[in-house]
């Protein structure tokens, strides 16, 4: 009983909501069970626009929401710059106690960036459960993922050429051709964060000979 009731203890019920009206389906994916795309189902309210669901886990994990119709969903977009930090979990969004995917969204005058910082441990078992490629890049440790609209338009950005760029607190500078992955609508390439502190990351996108970029600071700790 005593092993029963410290387990309760060290975990909650947290109320998720994703805002989908288009999506089939939502489920929920994360650290909490083993990024598992098909064991937890969001259910739609009365409406049909918002999925919901309580899960009990540890207040930090990493989660994320995946519709059925093959878009990767990130945090809704509420600031210029509005991220939570190292791609862990903490409350905040639309409704206090609502617990949301982290991501950092970045906007300028012509680009709408989602961006998702994640562990290639994660990230490996994200591309199992959802029956994607392995093509994690031997010795790197992160995955740097980047959903790209136009702004304001919301059109995908989909075809540029895409260069994701990391400066680490050393100043060392690491510049990778991004991969777009046409199911989760992202691009994405890895890169090697070790060091504790703040990283420039940015992408630039090239069309046309017109380049265009949009970036933030990842506080990895």
């Amino acid at each position: 009983m005593a092993g029963k009731s410290k387990t309760k203890a060290q975990t909650k019920k947290v109320p998720f909501e994703f805002l989908a009206p288009a999506a089939q389906a939502v489920y929920l994916a994360g650290n909490f069970n083993n990024w598992d795309a098909n064991a937890h189902p969001m259910k739609k309210d009365k409406k049909g626009t918002k999925s919901k669901r309580e899960v009990r886990m540890k207040r930090r994990v990493l989660v994320a929401a995946f519709a059925i119709a093959g878009v990767f969903a990130f945090a809704p977009v509420s600031n210029a710059q509005h991220g939570h930090g190292g791609g862990e979990m903490q409350h905040g969004g639309t409704q206090p106690g609502t617990m949301l995917m982290e991501s950092t969204e970045v906007f300028t005058q012509e680009l709408e960036a989602s961006f998702m910082v994640m562990r290639n441990e994660n990230h490996r078992n994200m591309l199992k459960n959802m029956k994607l490629k392995d093509d994690i890049e031997p010795g790197t440790t992160n995955n740097i993922m980047v959903k790209l609209k136009e702004y304001p338009s919301g059109k995908e950005i989909t075809e540029e050429h895409v260069t994701i760029r990391v400066v680490a607190p050393d100043g060392k500078e690491q510049l990778k051709t991004a991969n777009y992955k046409e199911m989760m609508k992202t691009w994405d390439a890895y890169f090697v964060l070790i060091e504790n502190g703040k990283y420039e990351i940015s992408v630039i996108v090239e069309k046309g000979g017109q380049k265009r970029t949009v970036g933030f600071i990842h506080d990895l700790k």
